[in-house]
């Protein structure tokens, strides 16, 4: 592992420990929302809508998926996959395997920001020499 990787594996633990205490506040809560007489339109102070266990992005999500498939990424493109990585932060990741282009986000994002776009897992093997027999 370079020093440069076992750097930003460090940051990222830093940010999980530090971002993790802050998660609840974020998160949907229903003392958090403004739901008037109706709670199927619950939406939270920071403008997040929270329906239960979602957060809606399908705008976003339908424009990302677009951008991506159109090979045209622009910042509106960053805009929206930062919005829903933020989204999947509220709802405290559920259903974030459903995000088809998360990787392609979160790259585009310098997976940072957001805990959906934490880079987290084992590190990457060493490089293979090339070795002639």
């Amino acid at each position: 592992m370079t020093k440069n990787v076992q750097l930003r594996a460090l940051q990222a633990a830093a940010r999980v420990a530090m971002v993790s205490t802050l998660l609840g506040v974020v998160a949907c809560d229903p003392s958090d929302t403004d739901t008037g007489s109706d709670t199927s339109d619950a939406v939270t102070d920071s403008g997040i809508d929270c329906t239960g266990d979602t957060v809606d992005t399908t705008s976003c999500e339908e424009q990302v998926a677009s951008d991506f498939l159109n090979d045209t990424v622009d910042e509106d493109t960053a805009d929206c996959c930062q919005e829903i990585a933020e989204g999947y932060d509220a709802v405290k990741l559920k259903g974030m395997d459903d995000w088809a282009e998360r990787h392609d986000c979160c790259e585009l994002l310098g997976w940072d920001g957001s805990m959906a776009c934490t880079p987290w897992g084992p590190p990457a093997p060493p490089t293979m020499r090339d070795e002639v027999a």
